[in-house]
Protein backbone atom coordinates (compact mmCIF):
# COMPACT_ATOMS: atom_id res chain seq x y z
CA UNK A 1 0.00 0.00 0.00
CA UNK A 2 2.55 2.83 0.77
CA UNK A 3 3.71 1.86 -3.09
CA UNK A 4 0.56 3.74 -3.88
CA UNK A 5 0.88 6.63 -1.43
CA UNK A 6 4.15 7.11 -2.95
CA UNK A 7 3.28 6.98 -6.57
CA UNK A 8 -0.29 9.09 -5.24
CA UNK A 9 2.11 11.41 -3.88
CA UNK A 10 4.93 12.06 -6.91
CA UNK A 11 1.77 12.26 -9.00
CA UNK A 12 0.20 15.63 -7.38
CA UNK A 13 3.74 17.34 -6.67
CA UNK A 14 4.58 16.55 -10.48
CA UNK A 15 1.51 18.06 -11.49
CA UNK A 16 1.73 20.77 -8.78
CA UNK A 17 5.26 21.81 -10.47
CA UNK A 18 4.03 22.03 -13.77
CA UNK A 19 1.23 24.24 -12.22
CA UNK A 20 3.77 26.53 -10.13
CA UNK A 21 5.04 27.09 -13.57
CA UNK A 22 2.04 28.18 -15.01
CA UNK A 23 0.68 30.30 -12.50
CA UNK A 24 4.00 32.25 -12.41
CA UNK A 25 4.41 32.55 -16.32
CA UNK A 26 1.18 33.18 -16.74
CA UNK A 27 0.78 36.04 -14.41
CA UNK A 28 4.08 37.49 -15.80
CA UNK A 29 3.13 37.01 -19.19
CA UNK A 30 -0.51 38.97 -18.91
CA UNK A 31 1.53 42.22 -16.84
CA UNK A 32 3.78 42.16 -19.68
CA UNK A 33 1.50 41.72 -22.91
CA UNK A 34 -1.31 43.68 -21.56
CA UNK A 35 0.42 46.22 -18.91
CA UNK A 36 -1.99 48.41 -16.94
CA UNK A 37 -4.97 46.31 -17.90
CA UNK A 38 -3.36 43.01 -16.41
CA UNK A 39 -5.53 43.53 -13.10
CA UNK A 40 -8.81 43.07 -15.03
CA UNK A 41 -7.67 40.42 -17.53
CA UNK A 42 -6.08 38.47 -15.12
CA UNK A 43 -10.12 38.13 -13.60
CA UNK A 44 -10.79 36.67 -17.00
CA UNK A 45 -8.09 34.33 -16.97
CA UNK A 46 -8.67 33.04 -13.61
CA UNK A 47 -12.42 32.52 -15.00
CA UNK A 48 -11.09 30.23 -17.62
CA UNK A 49 -9.14 28.43 -15.42
CA UNK A 50 -11.45 27.71 -12.79
CA UNK A 51 -15.12 27.34 -14.74
CA UNK A 52 -14.49 23.99 -15.95
CA UNK A 53 -14.33 22.95 -12.36
CA UNK A 54 -18.21 23.71 -11.66
CA UNK A 55 -18.23 20.11 -13.93
CA UNK A 56 -16.16 18.14 -11.29
CA UNK A 57 -18.90 15.97 -9.78
CA UNK A 58 -19.28 14.37 -13.51
CA UNK A 59 -15.83 13.83 -13.64
CA UNK A 60 -15.54 12.04 -9.63
CA UNK A 61 -18.98 9.75 -10.96
CA UNK A 62 -16.78 8.79 -14.27
CA UNK A 63 -14.10 7.98 -11.97
CA UNK A 64 -16.25 5.96 -9.79
CA UNK A 65 -18.06 3.84 -12.75
CA UNK A 66 -15.13 3.63 -15.02
CA UNK A 67 -12.31 3.82 -12.60
CA UNK A 68 -10.38 6.62 -11.26
CA UNK A 69 -6.88 5.75 -12.89
CA UNK A 70 -8.56 5.74 -16.23
CA UNK A 71 -10.61 8.67 -16.18
CA UNK A 72 -7.06 10.64 -14.87
CA UNK A 73 -4.95 9.45 -18.20
CA UNK A 74 -7.33 11.60 -20.03
CA UNK A 75 -5.27 14.67 -18.64
CA UNK A 76 -2.08 13.58 -20.52
CA UNK A 77 -4.06 15.33 -23.61
CA UNK A 78 -3.50 18.79 -21.86
CA UNK A 79 0.36 18.24 -23.18
CA UNK A 80 -0.26 19.60 -26.71
CA UNK A 81 -2.45 22.30 -25.70
CA UNK A 82 -0.36 24.34 -23.24
CA UNK A 83 2.46 25.22 -25.93
CA UNK A 84 0.47 26.59 -28.13
CA UNK A 85 -0.86 29.35 -25.92
CA UNK A 86 2.66 31.43 -26.34
CA UNK A 87 1.99 31.40 -30.36
CA UNK A 88 -1.42 32.20 -30.84
CA UNK A 89 -3.02 35.92 -30.07
CA UNK A 90 -3.12 36.81 -26.17
CA UNK A 91 -6.75 37.91 -26.55
CA UNK A 92 -7.22 33.74 -27.26
CA UNK A 93 -5.16 32.71 -24.47
CA UNK A 94 -8.68 31.81 -22.22
CA UNK A 95 -9.86 29.55 -24.85
CA UNK A 96 -6.91 27.36 -24.63
CA UNK A 97 -6.59 27.69 -20.60
CA UNK A 98 -10.58 26.52 -20.84
CA UNK A 99 -9.73 23.61 -22.99
CA UNK A 100 -6.84 22.54 -20.36
CA UNK A 101 -9.07 23.22 -17.20
CA UNK A 102 -11.79 20.65 -18.33
CA UNK A 103 -8.93 17.89 -18.93
CA UNK A 104 -7.58 18.91 -15.39
CA UNK A 105 -10.71 18.16 -14.30
CA UNK A 106 -10.67 14.84 -15.20
CA UNK A 107 -7.15 14.59 -13.83
CA UNK A 108 -7.57 16.48 -10.73
CA UNK A 109 -10.67 15.15 -9.34
CA UNK A 110 -10.10 10.97 -10.14
CA UNK A 111 -6.44 11.34 -8.26
CA UNK A 112 -7.94 13.64 -5.62
CA UNK A 113 -10.67 11.24 -5.20
CA UNK A 114 -7.68 7.89 -5.41
CA UNK A 115 -6.31 9.82 -2.30
CA UNK A 116 -8.84 10.22 -0.28
CA UNK A 117 -10.21 6.79 -0.51
CA UNK A 118 -6.89 5.63 0.57
CA UNK A 119 -6.76 8.10 3.54
CA UNK A 120 -9.98 6.70 5.24
CA UNK A 121 -10.64 10.19 6.87
CA UNK A 122 -7.09 11.20 8.35
CA UNK A 123 -6.05 14.58 8.33
CA UNK A 124 -2.64 13.34 9.34
CA UNK A 125 -2.14 11.29 6.76
CA UNK A 126 -3.94 13.01 3.48
CA UNK A 127 -0.98 16.17 4.38
CA UNK A 128 1.78 14.06 4.95
CA UNK A 129 1.12 12.09 1.76
CA UNK A 130 0.48 15.82 0.26
CA UNK A 131 3.71 16.94 1.82
CA UNK A 132 5.62 17.10 -1.40
CA UNK A 133 3.18 19.26 -3.27
CA UNK A 134 3.36 22.53 -2.30
CA UNK A 135 7.55 22.08 -2.59
CA UNK A 136 6.67 21.20 -6.34
CA UNK A 137 4.45 24.35 -6.81
CA UNK A 138 7.24 26.13 -4.79
CA UNK A 139 10.21 24.80 -7.19
CA UNK A 140 8.12 25.11 -10.60
CA UNK A 141 7.49 28.65 -9.51
CA UNK A 142 11.14 29.71 -10.24
CA UNK A 143 11.54 27.88 -13.22
CA UNK A 144 10.11 30.64 -15.87
CA UNK A 145 12.92 33.00 -14.63
CA UNK A 146 15.65 30.47 -15.57
CA UNK A 147 13.72 28.96 -18.66
CA UNK A 148 12.66 32.66 -20.11
CA UNK A 149 15.76 34.10 -20.27
CA UNK A 150 17.16 31.57 -22.65
CA UNK A 151 14.08 30.98 -25.40
CA UNK A 152 11.48 33.35 -23.83
CA UNK A 153 7.56 32.20 -23.17
CA UNK A 154 7.41 29.29 -25.60
CA UNK A 155 10.32 27.51 -24.04
CA UNK A 156 8.81 28.23 -20.80
CA UNK A 157 5.20 26.98 -21.52
CA UNK A 158 6.08 23.89 -23.63
CA UNK A 159 7.71 22.71 -20.44
CA UNK A 160 4.75 23.02 -19.05
CA UNK A 161 3.27 21.09 -21.47
CA UNK A 162 6.21 18.18 -21.03
CA UNK A 163 5.54 17.90 -17.42
CA UNK A 164 1.40 17.97 -17.41
CA UNK A 165 1.80 14.91 -19.64
CA UNK A 166 4.05 13.47 -17.74
CA UNK A 167 2.24 13.57 -14.27
CA UNK A 168 -0.47 11.18 -15.42
CA UNK A 169 0.99 9.04 -17.31
CA UNK A 170 2.56 7.62 -13.72
CA UNK A 171 -0.56 6.47 -12.60
CA UNK A 172 -0.21 3.38 -15.06
CA UNK A 173 1.98 2.52 -12.08
CA UNK A 174 -1.82 2.24 -9.53
CA UNK A 175 -4.38 -0.27 -9.68
CA UNK A 176 -7.39 1.34 -11.22
CA UNK A 177 -10.85 0.25 -9.58
CA UNK A 178 -14.66 1.19 -10.12
CA UNK A 179 -17.70 1.09 -8.27
CA UNK A 180 -20.34 0.66 -11.27
CA UNK A 181 -22.86 3.43 -13.05
CA UNK A 182 -25.76 2.66 -10.37
CA UNK A 183 -23.52 2.92 -6.98
CA UNK A 184 -22.23 6.08 -8.50
CA UNK A 185 -25.35 7.74 -9.44
CA UNK A 186 -26.53 6.89 -5.80
CA UNK A 187 -23.31 8.27 -4.35
CA UNK A 188 -24.05 11.81 -6.08
CA UNK A 189 -26.89 11.87 -4.52
CA UNK A 190 -25.89 11.30 -0.84
CA UNK A 191 -23.30 13.40 -1.19
CA UNK A 192 -25.69 15.91 -1.81
CA UNK A 193 -27.80 14.98 0.68
CA UNK A 194 -24.95 15.00 3.27
CA UNK A 195 -23.33 18.53 3.12
CA UNK A 196 -25.30 20.89 4.46
CA UNK A 197 -26.35 23.88 2.23
CA UNK A 198 -24.44 26.83 4.45
CA UNK A 199 -21.14 24.49 4.88
CA UNK A 200 -21.60 24.64 1.05
CA UNK A 201 -22.13 28.17 0.38
CA UNK A 202 -19.28 29.20 3.08
CA UNK A 203 -17.35 27.16 0.54
CA UNK A 204 -18.22 29.02 -2.53
CA UNK A 205 -17.46 32.26 -0.99
CA UNK A 206 -14.33 31.51 0.37
CA UNK A 207 -13.32 30.39 -3.20
CA UNK A 208 -14.95 33.41 -4.41
CA UNK A 209 -12.53 35.19 -2.04
CA UNK A 210 -9.46 34.01 -2.13
CA UNK A 211 -8.97 32.79 -5.47
CA UNK A 212 -10.09 36.18 -7.25
CA UNK A 213 -8.26 38.80 -4.41
CA UNK A 214 -4.79 36.51 -4.45
CA UNK A 215 -5.09 36.58 -8.23
CA UNK A 216 -5.40 40.08 -8.82
CA UNK A 217 -2.93 40.89 -5.59
CA UNK A 218 -0.18 38.65 -7.68
CA UNK A 219 0.38 40.91 -10.38
CA UNK A 220 1.19 43.44 -7.89
CA UNK A 221 3.50 41.27 -6.30
CA UNK A 222 5.03 41.01 -9.63
CA UNK A 223 5.19 44.73 -9.92
CA UNK A 224 7.05 45.03 -6.36
CA UNK A 225 9.44 42.24 -7.48
CA UNK A 226 10.43 43.56 -10.51
CA UNK A 227 11.41 40.40 -12.56
CA UNK A 228 10.40 37.29 -12.95
CA UNK A 229 12.73 35.00 -11.39
CA UNK A 230 12.15 36.96 -7.97
CA UNK A 231 8.51 36.95 -8.48
CA UNK A 232 8.66 33.39 -8.84
CA UNK A 233 10.80 32.91 -5.82
CA UNK A 234 8.76 34.95 -3.74
CA UNK A 235 5.22 34.30 -4.86
CA UNK A 236 5.92 30.53 -5.26
CA UNK A 237 8.89 29.02 -3.86
CA UNK A 238 9.63 30.79 -0.72
CA UNK A 239 5.93 30.95 -0.03
CA UNK A 240 5.56 26.52 -0.79
CA UNK A 241 8.76 26.01 1.48
CA UNK A 242 6.77 27.36 4.45
CA UNK A 243 3.39 25.71 3.13
CA UNK A 244 5.50 22.64 3.27
CA UNK A 245 6.51 22.74 6.98
CA UNK A 246 3.31 23.71 8.52
CA UNK A 247 0.75 21.62 6.30
CA UNK A 248 1.94 18.08 8.58
CA UNK A 249 0.42 20.61 11.74
CA UNK A 250 -2.34 21.64 9.75
CA UNK A 251 -3.49 17.90 9.53
CA UNK A 252 -2.60 17.43 13.17
CA UNK A 253 -5.18 20.48 14.07
CA UNK A 254 -7.62 18.84 11.84
CA UNK A 255 -7.42 15.79 13.63
CA UNK A 256 -7.10 16.98 17.11
CA UNK A 257 -9.53 19.80 16.53
CA UNK A 258 -13.45 19.95 14.66
CA UNK A 259 -12.28 20.43 10.78
CA UNK A 260 -15.36 23.24 10.62
CA UNK A 261 -13.74 25.11 13.78
CA UNK A 262 -10.32 25.57 11.68
CA UNK A 263 -11.94 26.09 8.69
CA UNK A 264 -14.01 29.09 10.25
CA UNK A 265 -10.89 30.50 12.24
CA UNK A 266 -8.67 30.14 8.63
CA UNK A 267 -11.92 32.27 7.14
CA UNK A 268 -11.28 34.75 10.33
CA UNK A 269 -7.60 34.78 9.91
CA UNK A 270 -7.22 35.22 5.96
CA UNK A 271 -10.07 38.50 6.64
CA UNK A 272 -7.70 40.28 8.99
CA UNK A 273 -4.74 39.14 6.71
CA UNK A 274 -5.73 40.12 3.75
CA UNK A 275 -7.17 43.37 5.26
CA UNK A 276 -3.73 44.02 6.31
CA UNK A 277 -1.81 43.11 3.01
CA UNK A 278 -3.98 45.59 1.31
CA UNK A 279 -2.48 48.87 2.99
CA UNK A 280 0.85 47.49 2.62
CA UNK A 281 3.90 47.72 -0.38
CA UNK A 282 7.70 47.12 -0.67
CA UNK A 283 9.12 44.40 1.33
CA UNK A 284 6.74 44.11 4.27
CA UNK A 285 4.24 43.43 0.90
CA UNK A 286 7.11 40.70 0.73
CA UNK A 287 7.36 39.02 4.09
CA UNK A 288 3.71 39.21 4.61
CA UNK A 289 2.81 37.05 1.45
CA UNK A 290 4.87 34.80 3.15
CA UNK A 291 3.09 33.95 5.75
CA UNK A 292 1.47 30.06 4.98
CA UNK A 293 -1.97 30.24 5.82
CA UNK A 294 -3.68 27.73 2.50
CA UNK A 295 -2.43 24.75 4.06
CA UNK A 296 -4.84 25.19 7.18
CA UNK A 297 -7.76 26.19 4.85
CA UNK A 298 -7.06 23.60 1.89
CA UNK A 299 -7.07 20.39 5.05
CA UNK A 300 -9.57 21.76 6.29
CA UNK A 301 -12.43 22.29 4.07
CA UNK A 302 -11.09 18.78 2.06
CA UNK A 303 -11.44 16.77 5.40
CA UNK A 304 -15.00 19.05 6.51
CA UNK A 305 -16.58 17.23 3.29
CA UNK A 306 -14.44 14.35 3.39
CA UNK A 307 -15.68 12.78 6.82
CA UNK A 308 -19.22 13.72 6.04
CA UNK A 309 -19.36 10.78 3.03
CA UNK A 310 -19.03 7.01 2.55
CA UNK A 311 -15.52 6.16 1.82
CA UNK A 312 -16.12 4.66 -1.30
CA UNK A 313 -17.38 7.64 -2.45
CA UNK A 314 -14.29 9.70 -2.50
CA UNK A 315 -14.23 10.76 -5.86
CA UNK A 316 -17.07 11.87 -5.90
CA UNK A 317 -16.17 13.96 -2.86
CA UNK A 318 -13.50 15.41 -4.76
CA UNK A 319 -15.56 16.36 -7.45
CA UNK A 320 -17.63 18.10 -5.34
CA UNK A 321 -14.93 20.42 -3.92
CA UNK A 322 -13.78 21.37 -6.83
CA UNK A 323 -17.19 22.12 -8.80
CA UNK A 324 -17.45 24.34 -5.34
CA UNK A 325 -14.21 26.47 -6.62
CA UNK A 326 -15.90 26.44 -10.44
CA UNK A 327 -18.95 27.57 -9.18
CA UNK A 328 -17.53 30.35 -7.43
CA UNK A 329 -15.75 31.28 -10.73
CA UNK A 330 -19.16 32.09 -12.48
CA UNK A 331 -18.86 35.46 -10.90
CA UNK A 332 -15.71 36.10 -12.03
CA UNK A 333 -16.89 36.80 -15.55
CA UNK A 334 -19.13 39.59 -14.15
CA UNK A 335 -16.34 40.63 -12.45
CA UNK A 336 -14.01 41.50 -16.13
CA UNK A 337 -17.66 42.49 -17.59
CA UNK A 338 -17.51 45.37 -14.72
CA UNK A 339 -13.97 46.15 -14.85
CA UNK A 340 -12.70 45.00 -11.44
CA UNK A 341 -9.62 46.12 -10.06
CA UNK A 342 -7.59 45.61 -7.58
CA UNK A 343 -10.08 48.18 -4.53
CA UNK A 344 -12.75 45.94 -5.65
CA UNK A 345 -11.62 42.79 -5.04
CA UNK A 346 -10.62 44.07 -1.72
CA UNK A 347 -14.07 44.99 -0.84
CA UNK A 348 -15.27 41.96 -2.52
CA UNK A 349 -13.05 39.59 -0.52
CA UNK A 350 -14.15 40.88 2.36
CA UNK A 351 -17.29 40.94 2.41
CA UNK A 352 -17.45 36.90 0.97
CA UNK A 353 -15.37 35.95 4.11
CA UNK A 354 -17.22 37.72 6.46
CA UNK A 355 -20.25 35.88 5.63
CA UNK A 356 -18.64 32.45 5.04
CA UNK A 357 -17.34 32.79 9.04
CA UNK A 358 -20.95 33.70 9.55
CA UNK A 359 -22.31 30.58 8.12
CA UNK A 360 -19.55 28.28 9.64
CA UNK A 361 -20.10 29.20 12.98
CA UNK A 362 -23.06 27.12 13.88
CA UNK A 363 -20.71 24.26 12.97
CA UNK A 364 -17.35 25.38 14.21
CA UNK A 365 -19.05 25.40 18.08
Amino acid sequence: MWIVYVVVGLVLALDALGFGVWYTASRAYVRDVFGGEAYTFVVLLVAAESLAYALSPVAGVLGDVYGRVRVALLGVFRAPLLPLIAFVDPTFMPVLVFLVSILSVLFYTNVLGLLLGLIRGSGRLYGLITIATPLGYGVGSIIPGLLEPIGGYRLVFLFIGVVEGISPLMLLLVPSNSGGAGFALKAAIEVFKLIPLSIIAAIILGNLALTLYWNVMSIKLYEITGSLLAFGFVGGFLTTILSTLVRPLAGVLVDRFKADLVLASTFLAYAIYNTILFYTTGLTFILLWLIPLYPFRDVAQTMALSRRVNQNLQATVAGFLNMLWGLASLAYVLAYAYGIGLLEAFYIQLVSLIIALILMVRFAI
